[in-house]
C-alpha cells in the first residue's frame, strides 16, 4: 500500500468510527488529516488514484449527512 492510499484508508476509518460512535445529539464531526494530497483527492472526482477509498469515504459522508450531521474535513 502506498502512503497516499494509507492516508485515504485512515480517513475512511475515521468516518467509520464517527458513524459507529455518533450520538443523538451529535451535530458536527471534524476529521483532521495532515495529508493535503488526500484532501485534494477527495475534492476532485475526476482523478482515479485512490478511487476505492474515495468511494467509501463519500458513502460514509453521505450517511452522516443524511443523519443531519455536518462534516468538516481539514
Amino acid at each position: 500500500m502506498e502512503v497516499f492510499d494509507a492516508e485515504l484508508f485512515a480517513i475512511e476509518k475515521a468516518f467509520e468510527m464517527a458513524w459507529k460512535n455518533k450520538q443523538l445529539n451529535t451535530e458536527k464531526i471534524w476529521i483532521f488529516s495532515d495529508s493535503q494530497a488526500a484532501i485534494k483527492r477527495l475534492k476532485n472526482s475526476n482523478l482515479q488514484a485512490g478511487q476505492y477509498y474515495v468511494q467509501l469515504i463519500r458513502k460514509w459522508a453521505e450517511k452522516l449527512q443524511n443523519s443531519y450531521i455536518q462534516i468538516q474535513l481539514e
